[in-house]
Protein backbone atom coordinates (compact mmCIF):
# COMPACT_ATOMS: atom_id res chain seq x y z
CA UNK A 1 0.00 0.00 0.00
CA UNK A 2 1.29 3.77 -0.82
CA UNK A 3 -0.05 6.52 1.05
CA UNK A 4 1.09 9.93 -0.28
CA UNK A 5 1.49 13.13 1.90
CA UNK A 6 1.75 17.08 0.17
CA UNK A 7 4.17 18.54 2.56
CA UNK A 8 6.53 21.54 1.97
CA UNK A 9 10.26 20.33 3.10
CA UNK A 10 10.43 23.38 5.66
CA UNK A 11 6.74 22.13 6.97
CA UNK A 12 6.89 22.04 11.08
CA UNK A 13 4.86 18.46 10.54
CA UNK A 14 7.70 17.15 8.86
CA UNK A 15 8.76 15.40 12.25
CA UNK A 16 5.49 14.08 12.86
CA UNK A 17 5.38 12.84 9.07
CA UNK A 18 8.40 10.54 10.00
CA UNK A 19 7.73 9.79 13.48
CA UNK A 20 4.14 8.22 11.58
CA UNK A 21 5.56 6.63 8.87
CA UNK A 22 9.02 4.98 10.29
CA UNK A 23 10.38 4.64 7.19
CA UNK A 24 12.91 2.20 6.81
CA UNK A 25 14.65 4.32 3.68
CA UNK A 26 14.05 8.10 3.17
CA UNK A 27 15.68 9.58 -0.25
CA UNK A 28 15.90 13.04 -1.15
CA UNK A 29 16.72 13.92 -4.90
CA UNK A 30 18.72 16.74 -4.03
CA UNK A 31 20.58 17.96 -7.13
CA UNK A 32 17.19 16.46 -8.87
CA UNK A 33 14.66 18.07 -7.25
CA UNK A 34 11.93 19.58 -9.24
CA UNK A 35 10.63 21.11 -6.15
CA UNK A 36 13.14 23.75 -6.47
CA UNK A 37 13.22 26.42 -8.70
CA UNK A 38 17.21 27.61 -9.67
CA UNK A 39 15.95 30.62 -11.39
CA UNK A 40 17.45 32.96 -8.38
CA UNK A 41 20.06 30.11 -7.05
CA UNK A 42 21.53 32.88 -4.39
CA UNK A 43 17.68 32.59 -2.47
CA UNK A 44 17.18 28.77 -3.59
CA UNK A 45 20.30 28.38 -2.04
CA UNK A 46 19.37 29.43 1.39
CA UNK A 47 15.66 27.33 1.04
CA UNK A 48 17.34 24.61 -0.26
CA UNK A 49 19.49 24.11 2.43
CA UNK A 50 16.97 25.08 5.36
CA UNK A 51 14.36 22.16 3.54
CA UNK A 52 17.22 19.48 3.46
CA UNK A 53 17.91 20.76 7.36
CA UNK A 54 14.28 20.33 8.60
CA UNK A 55 14.17 16.98 7.44
CA UNK A 56 17.14 15.97 8.62
CA UNK A 57 16.25 16.96 11.91
CA UNK A 58 13.13 15.01 11.59
CA UNK A 59 15.10 11.70 10.79
CA UNK A 60 17.46 12.24 13.43
CA UNK A 61 14.49 12.28 15.98
CA UNK A 62 13.31 9.57 14.39
CA UNK A 63 16.35 7.24 14.99
CA UNK A 64 15.73 4.66 12.83
CA UNK A 65 16.03 3.91 9.07
CA UNK A 66 18.93 5.23 6.15
CA UNK A 67 18.56 8.49 4.70
CA UNK A 68 19.63 9.27 0.94
CA UNK A 69 20.92 11.76 -0.24
CA UNK A 70 21.38 12.27 -4.19
CA UNK A 71 24.14 14.65 -5.42
CA UNK A 72 26.16 14.81 -8.86
CA UNK A 73 28.69 15.40 -10.90
CA UNK A 74 27.75 19.51 -9.52
CA UNK A 75 30.03 19.81 -6.59
CA UNK A 76 33.24 19.73 -8.91
CA UNK A 77 33.31 22.25 -11.38
CA UNK A 78 37.44 22.04 -12.27
CA UNK A 79 38.94 19.84 -15.24
CA UNK A 80 40.12 16.70 -13.40
CA UNK A 81 42.63 14.23 -15.40
CA UNK A 82 41.73 11.16 -13.40
CA UNK A 83 38.42 9.84 -12.53
CA UNK A 84 37.29 11.89 -9.43
CA UNK A 85 37.27 9.32 -6.25
CA UNK A 86 35.06 10.18 -3.22
CA UNK A 87 37.70 11.41 -1.44
CA UNK A 88 38.38 14.29 -3.98
CA UNK A 89 38.33 17.96 -2.61
CA UNK A 90 34.51 19.76 -4.24
CA UNK A 91 35.25 22.44 -6.28
CA UNK A 92 32.23 24.43 -6.74
CA UNK A 93 31.38 27.45 -9.32
CA UNK A 94 27.68 28.42 -8.71
CA UNK A 95 25.46 29.01 -6.28
CA UNK A 96 23.60 25.50 -7.03
CA UNK A 97 26.41 23.72 -7.12
CA UNK A 98 27.76 25.07 -3.36
CA UNK A 99 23.96 24.20 -2.43
CA UNK A 100 24.29 20.41 -3.51
CA UNK A 101 27.77 20.23 -1.93
CA UNK A 102 26.99 21.92 1.46
CA UNK A 103 24.11 19.45 1.61
CA UNK A 104 26.62 16.65 1.39
CA UNK A 105 28.66 18.36 4.65
CA UNK A 106 25.26 18.57 6.25
CA UNK A 107 24.66 14.82 5.53
CA UNK A 108 27.93 14.38 7.00
CA UNK A 109 27.40 16.85 10.28
CA UNK A 110 23.62 14.71 10.87
CA UNK A 111 25.95 11.05 10.47
CA UNK A 112 28.75 12.24 12.80
CA UNK A 113 26.65 13.89 15.54
CA UNK A 114 22.81 12.24 15.88
CA UNK A 115 24.00 8.66 14.67
CA UNK A 116 21.67 9.46 11.30
CA UNK A 117 22.34 6.72 8.65
CA UNK A 118 22.81 9.24 5.80
CA UNK A 119 24.60 8.24 2.62
CA UNK A 120 25.48 10.35 -0.09
CA UNK A 121 25.03 8.93 -3.77
CA UNK A 122 26.93 11.18 -6.28
CA UNK A 123 25.27 10.46 -9.70
CA UNK A 124 27.44 11.49 -12.78
CA UNK A 125 25.73 13.16 -15.66
CA UNK A 126 22.35 11.52 -15.10
CA UNK A 127 20.06 11.00 -18.28
CA UNK A 128 17.35 9.57 -19.53
CA UNK A 129 14.31 9.42 -21.10
CA UNK A 130 12.47 13.10 -20.56
CA UNK A 131 9.16 13.40 -19.27
CA UNK A 132 7.11 15.64 -22.13
CA UNK A 133 7.61 19.39 -22.59
CA UNK A 134 10.19 19.33 -19.49
CA UNK A 135 13.41 21.36 -19.58
CA UNK A 136 16.99 19.25 -18.34
CA UNK A 137 20.57 19.96 -18.62
CA UNK A 138 22.48 16.74 -19.02
CA UNK A 139 24.60 16.86 -22.10
CA UNK A 140 22.34 14.08 -23.85
CA UNK A 141 19.25 15.96 -23.90
CA UNK A 142 21.22 19.55 -24.70
CA UNK A 143 22.45 17.72 -27.76
CA UNK A 144 19.39 16.55 -28.83
CA UNK A 145 17.82 19.96 -28.48
CA UNK A 146 20.14 21.12 -30.53
CA UNK A 147 19.99 18.80 -33.51
CA UNK A 148 16.10 19.34 -32.91
CA UNK A 149 16.50 23.20 -33.97
CA UNK A 150 19.21 23.00 -36.11
CA UNK A 151 19.87 19.83 -37.72
CA UNK A 152 23.32 19.78 -36.14
CA UNK A 153 25.08 19.11 -32.67
CA UNK A 154 28.21 20.99 -31.90
CA UNK A 155 30.90 18.47 -30.17
CA UNK A 156 34.27 18.92 -28.96
CA UNK A 157 36.47 15.91 -28.72
CA UNK A 158 38.60 17.68 -25.78
CA UNK A 159 35.45 16.87 -23.69
CA UNK A 160 35.17 13.85 -21.90
CA UNK A 161 32.34 12.85 -19.19
CA UNK A 162 30.97 9.64 -18.56
CA UNK A 163 26.38 8.94 -18.66
CA UNK A 164 24.63 7.19 -16.43
CA UNK A 165 20.71 6.30 -17.57
CA UNK A 166 18.47 6.47 -15.19
CA UNK A 167 17.11 2.91 -14.85
CA UNK A 168 20.70 1.80 -14.08
CA UNK A 169 20.98 4.63 -11.14
CA UNK A 170 17.52 2.99 -10.08
CA UNK A 171 18.79 -0.53 -10.33
CA UNK A 172 22.69 0.29 -8.32
CA UNK A 173 20.85 2.37 -5.80
CA UNK A 174 17.78 -0.60 -5.16
CA UNK A 175 21.09 -2.95 -5.25
CA UNK A 176 22.90 -1.10 -2.65
CA UNK A 177 20.12 -0.10 -0.35
CA UNK A 178 18.09 -2.90 0.10
CA UNK A 179 25.52 9.77 -29.83
CA UNK A 180 22.79 8.69 -32.06
CA UNK A 181 20.59 11.50 -33.70
CA UNK A 182 18.86 9.61 -36.81
CA UNK A 183 19.55 9.53 -40.41
CA UNK A 184 18.94 13.63 -40.31
CA UNK A 185 21.58 16.54 -40.34
CA UNK A 186 24.88 15.82 -38.77
CA UNK A 187 27.88 16.36 -36.07
CA UNK A 188 29.88 20.02 -35.88
CA UNK A 189 33.41 19.69 -34.87
CA UNK A 190 33.46 22.19 -32.17
CA UNK A 191 37.06 20.85 -30.85
CA UNK A 192 38.50 24.20 -29.45
CA UNK A 193 40.43 24.68 -26.46
CA UNK A 194 42.34 22.64 -23.26
CA UNK A 195 41.29 19.16 -22.65
CA UNK A 196 38.25 19.33 -20.15
CA UNK A 197 37.99 16.22 -18.07
CA UNK A 198 35.79 15.44 -15.74
CA UNK A 199 33.99 11.68 -14.58
CA UNK A 200 33.18 10.27 -11.46
CA UNK A 201 35.03 7.17 -10.03
CA UNK A 202 33.18 4.16 -9.39
CA UNK A 203 35.93 1.92 -8.42
CA UNK A 204 34.92 1.98 -4.78
CA UNK A 205 31.29 1.07 -5.86
CA UNK A 206 32.32 -1.63 -7.83
CA UNK A 207 34.32 -3.30 -5.02
CA UNK A 208 31.54 -3.57 -2.93
CA UNK A 209 28.35 -4.12 -5.06
CA UNK A 210 29.30 -6.48 -8.64
CA UNK A 211 27.17 -4.79 -11.01
CA UNK A 212 26.27 -4.89 -14.57
CA UNK A 213 25.34 -2.13 -16.75
CA UNK A 214 21.96 -2.93 -18.98
CA UNK A 215 22.11 0.39 -20.71
CA UNK A 216 25.16 1.64 -22.34
CA UNK A 217 25.74 5.18 -23.62
CA UNK A 218 24.78 4.19 -26.73
CA UNK A 219 21.25 2.00 -26.52
CA UNK A 220 20.14 5.02 -23.80
CA UNK A 221 21.39 8.03 -26.28
CA UNK A 222 19.12 6.36 -28.76
CA UNK A 223 16.23 5.87 -26.93
CA UNK A 224 16.57 9.32 -26.06
CA UNK A 225 16.78 10.55 -29.29
CA UNK A 226 13.48 8.59 -30.89
CA UNK A 227 11.52 9.82 -27.86
CA UNK A 228 12.49 13.29 -28.16
CA UNK A 229 12.07 13.42 -32.60
CA UNK A 230 8.60 11.80 -31.97
CA UNK A 231 7.70 14.80 -29.32
CA UNK A 232 10.06 17.42 -30.34
CA UNK A 233 7.01 20.06 -30.43
CA UNK A 234 6.57 19.46 -26.67
CA UNK A 235 10.52 20.47 -26.13
CA UNK A 236 11.06 23.44 -28.65
CA UNK A 237 9.95 26.79 -27.86
CA UNK A 238 6.42 28.39 -30.11
CA UNK A 239 9.53 31.02 -31.92
CA UNK A 240 11.29 27.89 -32.79
CA UNK A 241 8.68 25.80 -34.08
CA UNK A 242 7.69 28.41 -36.39
CA UNK A 243 8.00 28.37 -40.42
CA UNK A 244 9.73 30.88 -42.76
CA UNK A 245 6.52 32.91 -42.88
CA UNK A 246 5.23 32.89 -39.46
CA UNK A 247 9.21 34.52 -38.44
CA UNK A 248 9.12 36.64 -41.46
CA UNK A 249 5.15 38.07 -40.20
CA UNK A 250 6.33 38.22 -36.54
CA UNK A 251 9.69 39.88 -37.82
CA UNK A 252 6.92 42.59 -39.71
CA UNK A 253 5.24 42.79 -36.95
CA UNK A 254 8.22 43.86 -34.53
CA UNK A 255 9.33 46.65 -37.28
CA UNK A 256 5.56 47.82 -36.87
CA UNK A 257 5.63 48.40 -33.42
CA UNK A 258 8.58 50.26 -33.67
CA UNK A 259 7.14 52.53 -36.45
CA UNK A 260 4.10 53.66 -34.31
CA UNK A 261 5.35 56.50 -32.44
CA UNK A 262 6.67 57.93 -35.87
CA UNK A 263 3.18 57.22 -38.11
CA UNK A 264 2.06 58.90 -34.75
CA UNK A 265 4.22 61.55 -35.99
CA UNK A 266 3.51 62.05 -38.85
CA UNK A 267 -0.32 61.72 -38.51
CA UNK A 268 -0.30 64.27 -35.91
CA UNK A 269 1.80 66.59 -38.21
CA UNK A 270 -0.83 67.21 -40.57
CA UNK A 271 -3.49 68.74 -38.03
CA UNK A 272 -0.43 71.06 -37.24
CA UNK A 273 0.39 71.94 -40.03
CA UNK A 274 -3.24 72.85 -41.30
CA UNK A 275 -3.86 75.19 -38.33
CA UNK A 276 -0.36 76.93 -38.76
CA UNK A 277 -1.49 77.76 -42.23
CA UNK A 278 -4.56 79.22 -40.74
CA UNK A 279 -2.94 81.08 -38.43
CA UNK A 280 -0.29 82.78 -40.80
CA UNK A 281 -3.33 84.56 -42.69
CA UNK A 282 -4.82 85.18 -39.10
CA UNK A 283 -4.70 88.74 -37.85
CA UNK A 284 -5.11 87.21 -33.90
CA UNK A 285 -3.83 84.05 -34.29
CA UNK A 286 -0.27 84.74 -36.91
CA UNK A 287 1.94 85.11 -33.46
CA UNK A 288 0.68 81.68 -32.07
CA UNK A 289 3.88 78.98 -33.67
CA UNK A 290 1.56 75.99 -33.65
CA UNK A 291 4.71 74.18 -35.08
CA UNK A 292 6.65 74.71 -31.81
CA UNK A 293 3.90 73.37 -29.51
CA UNK A 294 3.56 70.25 -31.84
CA UNK A 295 7.75 69.85 -31.69
CA UNK A 296 6.97 70.25 -27.61
CA UNK A 297 3.74 67.86 -27.41
CA UNK A 298 5.90 64.91 -28.98
CA UNK A 299 8.96 66.16 -26.80
CA UNK A 300 7.37 65.73 -23.64
CA UNK A 301 5.29 62.79 -24.34
CA UNK A 302 7.85 60.79 -26.64
CA UNK A 303 11.38 62.22 -25.67
CA UNK A 304 14.63 63.25 -27.14
CA UNK A 305 14.05 60.97 -30.68
CA UNK A 306 10.65 62.06 -31.90
CA UNK A 307 11.23 65.78 -30.67
CA UNK A 308 14.15 66.00 -33.39
CA UNK A 309 11.93 63.52 -36.01
CA UNK A 310 8.55 66.39 -35.02
CA UNK A 311 11.19 69.19 -35.70
CA UNK A 312 12.36 68.12 -38.84
CA UNK A 313 9.04 67.57 -39.84
CA UNK A 314 7.71 70.95 -38.66
CA UNK A 315 10.88 73.03 -40.67
CA UNK A 316 10.07 71.09 -43.75
CA UNK A 317 6.45 72.19 -43.10
CA UNK A 318 7.69 75.95 -42.48
CA UNK A 319 9.69 76.13 -45.59
CA UNK A 320 6.95 75.05 -47.87
CA UNK A 321 4.79 77.44 -46.36
CA UNK A 322 7.28 80.23 -47.35
CA UNK A 323 7.34 79.07 -50.31
CA UNK A 324 3.71 80.42 -51.01
CA UNK A 325 4.95 83.98 -51.16
CA UNK A 326 8.92 83.41 -51.83
CA UNK A 327 11.36 81.20 -53.85
CA UNK A 328 13.26 78.22 -52.12
CA UNK A 329 16.24 80.31 -52.79
CA UNK A 330 15.07 83.37 -50.85
CA UNK A 331 13.75 81.12 -48.21
CA UNK A 332 17.35 79.77 -47.62
CA UNK A 333 19.13 83.25 -47.70
CA UNK A 334 16.65 84.45 -44.57
CA UNK A 335 18.29 84.61 -41.24
CA UNK A 336 15.27 84.62 -39.60
CA UNK A 337 14.54 81.15 -40.90
CA UNK A 338 17.74 79.86 -39.18
CA UNK A 339 16.52 81.20 -36.33
CA UNK A 340 13.57 79.63 -35.85
CA UNK A 341 15.27 76.30 -36.63
CA UNK A 342 17.74 76.79 -34.24
CA UNK A 343 15.03 77.50 -31.46
CA UNK A 344 13.09 75.05 -32.52
CA UNK A 345 15.75 72.34 -32.62
CA UNK A 346 17.22 73.79 -29.27
CA UNK A 347 13.66 73.52 -27.12
CA UNK A 348 12.63 70.49 -28.75
CA UNK A 349 16.07 69.12 -27.79
CA UNK A 350 16.16 70.18 -24.13
CA UNK A 351 12.52 69.57 -23.22
CA UNK A 352 13.09 65.95 -24.56
CA UNK A 353 16.33 65.59 -23.04
CA UNK A 354 15.13 66.55 -19.63
CA UNK A 355 11.67 63.69 -20.28
CA UNK A 356 14.25 60.88 -20.91
CA UNK A 357 16.65 61.68 -17.69
CA UNK A 358 13.46 61.95 -16.02
CA UNK A 359 12.30 58.13 -16.94
CA UNK A 360 15.74 57.29 -16.59
CA UNK A 361 15.61 58.39 -12.97
CA UNK A 362 12.29 57.00 -12.59
CA UNK A 363 13.79 53.39 -13.74
CA UNK A 364 16.76 53.46 -11.46
CA UNK A 365 14.30 54.56 -8.55
CA UNK A 366 11.85 51.29 -9.74
CA UNK A 367 14.81 49.07 -9.91
CA UNK A 368 16.63 50.25 -6.73
CA UNK A 369 13.23 49.66 -4.90
CA UNK A 370 12.79 46.22 -6.39
CA UNK A 371 16.38 45.28 -5.12
CA UNK A 372 16.03 46.34 -2.13
CA UNK A 373 12.44 44.33 -1.66
CA UNK A 374 14.52 41.49 -2.90
CA UNK A 375 17.24 41.86 -0.31
CA UNK A 376 14.85 42.45 2.40
CA UNK A 377 13.02 39.10 1.48
CA UNK A 378 16.29 37.48 0.60
CA UNK A 379 17.11 38.34 4.70
CA UNK A 380 13.61 37.61 5.80
CA UNK A 381 14.01 34.14 4.55
CA UNK A 382 17.59 33.40 5.90
CA UNK A 383 16.58 34.85 9.19
CA UNK A 384 13.33 32.50 9.04
CA UNK A 385 15.89 29.43 8.18
CA UNK A 386 18.44 30.72 10.50
CA UNK A 387 16.22 30.28 13.11
CA UNK A 388 13.93 26.81 12.28
CA UNK A 389 18.26 25.65 11.91
CA UNK A 390 18.78 26.74 15.26
CA UNK A 391 15.55 25.12 17.08
CA UNK A 392 16.25 22.25 14.69
CA UNK A 393 20.37 22.44 16.22
CA UNK A 394 18.82 22.52 19.79
CA UNK A 395 16.65 19.69 19.54
CA UNK A 396 20.26 17.90 17.87
CA UNK A 397 21.90 18.63 20.89
CA UNK A 398 19.52 18.24 23.29
CA UNK A 399 18.82 14.43 22.02
CA UNK A 400 22.27 13.56 21.07
CA UNK A 401 23.50 10.62 23.82
CA UNK A 402 25.24 11.80 27.29
CA UNK A 403 25.54 15.06 25.53
CA UNK A 404 25.60 18.79 28.55
CA UNK A 405 22.12 19.44 26.88
CA UNK A 406 20.50 15.98 27.15
CA UNK A 407 21.39 16.29 31.18
CA UNK A 408 20.33 20.03 31.18
CA UNK A 409 16.71 19.25 29.54
CA UNK A 410 16.39 16.48 32.40
CA UNK A 411 17.27 18.40 35.14
CA UNK A 412 14.97 21.32 33.33
CA UNK A 413 11.83 18.64 33.41
CA UNK A 414 12.88 17.98 36.76
CA UNK A 415 12.19 21.27 38.27
CA UNK A 416 8.83 21.53 37.51
CA UNK A 417 8.23 18.60 40.49
CA UNK A 418 8.12 18.51 43.96
CA UNK A 419 10.92 17.33 46.53
CA UNK A 420 8.54 14.47 47.17
CA UNK A 421 7.77 13.54 43.28
CA UNK A 422 11.53 12.56 42.96
CA UNK A 423 12.34 9.16 43.17
CA UNK A 424 15.91 7.89 43.26
CA UNK A 425 17.20 4.39 43.39
CA UNK A 426 13.42 3.44 44.00
CA UNK A 427 13.52 5.95 47.43
CA UNK A 428 11.63 8.68 48.13
CA UNK A 429 13.93 11.80 47.89
CA UNK A 430 12.79 14.56 50.45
Amino acid sequence: MFEKFNFSYDSGSVGEIFASIDSDVTIFFGAFDTNFNWTDERKESVRYTACLSNILSAQSSNKRGRFLYFSSQEVYGKNYPEDISEDTRVSTNNFRAMAVAQGEEICHSYRETSGVDAVVLRYDHLYGIPKKGQQEENPCFQMILEALRSQKISANSRHEYSLLYLSDAVEFTYRDHSGVYGKRGGVSDHTVGEKYRKVLSSSRYEEEFPHTVFVTAQKGVKKTVQYMQKHSSLFLKKEEKEGIGSKTWRTIKTIFVCLIPYIENLICFIPFFMLNNRAVSSQYYNKLDFYLLYVLLFAIVYGQQQAVFSSVLAVLGYCFRQMYTKSGFEVLLDYGTYIWIAQLFILGMVVGYMRDQIQHIRQEDKEAIQYLNGQLEDMTDINDSNVRMKHMFERQLVNQKDSLGKIYSITSELDQYGPEEIIEDGEMVS
